[in-house]
């Protein structure tokens, strides 16, 4: 698999409303579109997303980091069924590694996920929770019962690290409006030890499936799992294999939260690897991104599903395409009664329209 040419194209997609998040409010989805083509006329695309809240001077760095090493990769000759090889060429940039994986998938004619050795049923079913970020309790709770007719059995609450009594009132609410629903609470690693054993303290009667990453390290989340019956999942503290391999050894978490396109797709893989034989709980996560990002982040999601059948089936963090005003394709990858459909017979499944990435083009 020869690389014939290479690009990559900043955008930008506002949010169809502000979003409340824990670096505070995010009005734009800021990110670049990666796209390799080999000899053959195959074209993979990955999503370049730095994160929430990224601005155009921090977008434009990592644009000019992929369009080096992309520079750097003019006429490789790649062996597209090596996933440690296409790994390596991505340099541990997700974007180009995820591009790399749909160029490799789209050569060999399976879906990105049988590049990992797995041929699981088409169309790929993933089961996502609904994210409620941070807003008025009214906000929120008209936020959950439209999730909730929508289909959706899982949600996921942002909740506000500096009022965690005043919105354990209206998790309350929830609990009691919606007995069997799941519940997860994400403080961004925002609590102190002591702040976060008295908030789970007042948690504990609602029957919460998590609570994401409530402290800043890996030793504090270790500690506080000692003295709370909810069960820790750890997310911003895992940037590399080191972390997730660290977070297992000291019984840090019982979930871990994978962003694929933040610490990269081999690194994924490897960290479902350890945690099924651990028996930790394993849930993949969108950045908030396009339904290029969200849709190579599906494969992984049904890579943990089928490589970790022991753990409890989990919902996902894929539904966020509709927090966006637009996207980079026809059809965005939404859920449907709580579930991402994705049909890829070949590559990722999903493929950017030139129309609409003219739309959005950062210039």
């Amino acid at each position: 698999m020869k690389i014939a040419a290479t690009e990559v194209v900043p955008f930008a997609i506002p949010y169809r409303r502000p979003l409340a998040l824990a670096h505070g409010e995010t009005t734009h989805h800021r990110a670049a579109l990666i796209s390799i083509t080999d000899d053959a006329g195959n074209t993979g695309n990955g999503e370049l997303a730095p994160g929430p809240g990224c601005d155009a001077s921090t977008l434009a760095r990592a644009a000019e980091e992929a369009s080096k090493q992309l520079h750097a990769m003019q006429s490789l000759d790649l062996d597209p069924s090596s996933v440690p090889d296409l790994a390596a060429a991505g340099n541990g940039i997700p974007g180009v590694e995820a591009a790399l994986l749909d160029l490799a998938a789209l050569h060999m004619r399976v879906p990105m996920i049988g590049l990992f050795g797995r041929t699981p049923n088409q169309p790929l079913l993933v089961p996502v929770n609904a994210m409620i970020d941070r807003r008025s309790d009214a906000t929120a709770l008209s936020a959950v019962d439209e999730a909730i007719a929508a289909g959706v059995r899982c949600i996921k609450i942002k909740l506000d690290p500096q009022h965690h009594a005043h919105g354990s009132g209206w998790i309350r609410t929830v609990r009691l409006n919606h007995p069997e629903l799941g519940i997860r609470i994400d403080c961004n690693g925002a609590w102190q030890p002591a702040e976060a054993r008295d908030a789970l303290r007042a948690l504990e009667p609602l029957d919460i499936e998590y609570v994401e990453q409530p402290c800043a390290t890996l030793e504090e989340l270790a500690e506080l799992r000692r003295h709370t019956s909810i069960p820790i999942a750890a997310d911003e503290s895992l940037t590399t294999l080191t972390d997730i391999d660290r977070c297992i050894d000291i019984a840090a978490a019982d979930v871990l939260v994978l962003k694929p396109t933040r610490i990269g797709f081999a690194i994924s893989v490897k960290a479902i690897e350890l945690a099924a034989a651990a028996e930790c709980g394993v849930v993949v996560t969108s950045n908030l991104e396009t339904s290029i990002g969200i849709g190579a982040a599906t494969h992984i999601a049904a890579l943990a599903m089928e490589m970790a059948p022991k753990n409890p089936a989990r919902a996902h963090g894929l539904a966020t395409a509709s927090l966006l005003a637009g996207d980079l394709v026809e059809r965005s990858l939404e859920p449907n009664r709580g579930v991402v459909t994705l049909a890829a017979p070949r590559g990722i499944g999903v493929t950017p329209s030139a129309e609409l990435l003219r739309k959005w083009r950062d210039a």
